[in-house]
This record gives C-alpha cells, structure tokens and sequence, in this order.
C-alpha cells in the first residue's frame, strides 16, 4: 500500500515477496501481465535447493489463458538458484520465466 496516492509523472519502488506452495503441482511458470506502460522491473524467481529445474527460459508470451510462449531465451541460474530479468520498459505485455525438471 502507497503512503499516498501518485500525481501524475511520479513513480513509486514497489518491492513484494511471494513464497509459493501448492496441494498439486502448478504450471512450470511465473509470468507477470502489464497493461500500459511500467518502466525499471525486475523479475527474480529462487528455486528451492532440492527441487532445482533442469534448463529455464525468460519469456514473453501472448495473452493470460490459454497463452503461447512468442519470444523466449535460455537462462542459467546463479549461485543461489535463481534467475532474474530487468526490463527497462514493459508496454502491453506478459514477461516472465518457465522451465522444464528433466
């Protein structure tokens, strides 16, 4: 939550943390949907020690449901089993990573 609310022009650094656990296994994705124009994000995705994935893409695809992966590149994870994409600019657009355990 803002401690204001924003004028027009003025930006805000918005820092949050997900932790994620499911009952049945998720789609081996986390993508982020931007409508209109967001400047200077960074997306970074930790992998637990024992459930590391084998090869992971950052990715963009073509809408919410049902969606195709449209551009995509390989990734290798750092040193502490994460992976992390800046982008500048991101207009009308869904950005993020999938991955593959074999």
């Amino acid at each position: 939550m803002l401690d204001r609310p924003l004028g027009a022009g003025e930006t805000a650094l918005m820092h949050y943390r997900t932790i994620f656990a499911y009952l049945n296994p998720p789609q081996t994705e986390f993508r982020r949907g931007v409508i209109g124009t967001m400047r200077d994000i960074t997306l970074w995705v930790r992998f637990h020690p024992e459930r590391l994935p084998a090869r992971v893409w950052q990715g963009r695809w073509d809408r919410l449901d049902h969606a195709n992966v449209v551009e995509e590149h390989l990734v290798e994870l750092d040193d502490e089993f994460s992976v992390q994409a800046r982008f500048d600019q991101v207009t009308d657009a869904i950005v993020g990573f999938h991955w593959s355990w074999d």
